[in-house]
């Protein structure tokens, strides 16, 4: 998550650190499946799974091993959601680990999964009920209100639904937190942004019905969210995450929750959130109600059908914004509300058509898709739809019109065995 402070709405200032992106792994059970939260491409990246129990017990004879856990906790407490309760850990036990430590007594540390500026994902062993977790730990920037957001988030979201009927079994499963770490399970598969690699591999239609089922279920995910009073406000490619098991299913997780409660706790005139993805009224600071969340949602479907990111190729001369930058006039543009920021029309030419890149699809498809997204997307909110439900309905409705064939799945997803 990025924020940025408004002095003048064309020239936000950067006063926050991006968010880390994590390296998914491979889990062997779908429901005990190992996990993660996303950002930025990670400043390390290693394959734990190369890190074997030998390594460990090897470090450990040697006295690289820091049992943290087992000298420093104070022992845990079942929250009202389920979620484990557990002290928080000294900041220098956080910020100094390594492979082989042991937090709580329990969590084996087997390697790094990323790093940015707010914190930093491990992959470690839960030895209680041997299976591979994601410890997310925070960083102390900005006095780790960032990290207390999402924990707040977490205890009110509760634990994941694995039912296919539960409205929450898109929302990532936390299992335990301290004041300043998180234990989440470790979801395989890939980020939306990913997914679209495979899109020229499928006739159009196809990949269009494999769109709308990911979006359909992160609207189901924000239905449940919504109901229980928590926006995700950082709802965007890099935070849907699609795994594929067997041939045919496809399974939605959402990560990084916590970008609704500290936006809901800003400070006057900060932009928090991805500035091509959020809304209007969060790009000018203003509170935000569910259809905030609806509107990125509608703009991740535009990238998900198109391929292309908002604002990618819009022009910008410097000579005539010297104090200012591409990125700052996103959010300018975001802000009085252009959804997909695509480049100025020529004098005297048509407007570029931003279903151009769906344009194989049946004309009453094509016309359905474009009417929900525009209606998603739409720069007032009075005219979005009023709830993720409505909104769910709607993609559900074109489903059903198109047969709903089982989605192809993405070919740089293995099944799971």
């Amino acid at each position: 998550m990025s924020s940025y402070e408004i002095t003048n709405i064309s020239r936000p200032r950067f006063v926050g650190p991006s968010t880390f992106r994590p390296k998914p792994q491979s889990p062997t059970q779908r429901h005990n499946r190992p996990a993660l939260s996303s950002g930025e491409p990670p400043v390390v990246e290693v394959d734990p799974m190369e890190l074997t129990q030998t390594l460990v017990d090897t470090m450990k004879e040697e006295g690289a091993v820091n049992n943290v856990g087992e000298a420093r906790s104070t022992g845990s407490e079942i929250g009202a959601q389920g979620i484990e309760v557990y002290d928080a850990l000294p900041e220098d036990t956080l910020t100094n680990l390594n492979i082989g430590d042991l937090i709580n007594g329990r969590y084996r540390v087997i390697g790094e999964l990323g790093r940015g500026g707010l914190g930093t994902v491990f992959l470690c062993r839960d030895t209680r009920e041997n299976r591979k977790v994601a410890l997310k730990v925070d960083r102390g920037v900005d006095g780790g209100r960032w990290i207390t957001a999402e924990i707040a988030a977490y205890k009110i979201l509760g634990r994941r639904d694995p039912s296919e009927t539960s409205l929450n079994n898109t929302i990532v499963d936390v299992m335990a937190h301290g004041g300043n770490y998180i234990i989440m399970e470790v979801v395989p598969g890939k980020q939306l942004a990913e997914f679209i690699d495979c899109r020229g591999n499928y006739e159009i239609t196809d990949y269009a019905i494999a769109a709308l089922n990911i979006i359909r279920q992160v609207f189901r995910g924000l239905e449940y969210a919504h109901g229980k009073g928590i926006l995700h406000a950082d709802i965007c490619p890099r935070n849907i995450l699609v795994s594929r098991y067997g041939l045919e299913i496809e399974e939605v997780t959402i990560v990084d929750w916590g970008t609704g409660i500290a936006h809901q706790n800003r400070e006057p005139n900060v932009v928090i959130g991805k500035t091509t993805y959020m809304s209007p009224e969060q790009a000018r600071s203003e509170d935000l109600d569910p259809r905030s969340d609806i509107y990125s949602a509608g703009i991740s479907l535009y990238f998900l059908l198109t391929g292309r990111r908002p604002f990618q190729n819009i022009p910008f001369d410097q000579r005539l914004y010297p104090e200012t930058s591409l990125l700052m006039e996103s959010i300018y543009r975001r802000s009085t509300g252009d959804a997909f920021g695509l480049p100025v029309a020529p004098e005297n030419g048509p407007a570029m058509d931003w279903m151009e890149p769906v344009r194989g699809l049946a004309e009453n498809f094509r016309l359905r898709i474009r009417a929900i997204v525009e209606k998603m997307t739409a720069s007032d909110k009075e005219e979005r739809y009023g709830s993720a439900f409505a909104a769910r309905l709607a993609v559900e409705a074109i489903l059903d019109e198109m047969g709903n064939p089982p989605p192809l799945p993405p070919q740089n997803i293995a099944p799971l065995d």
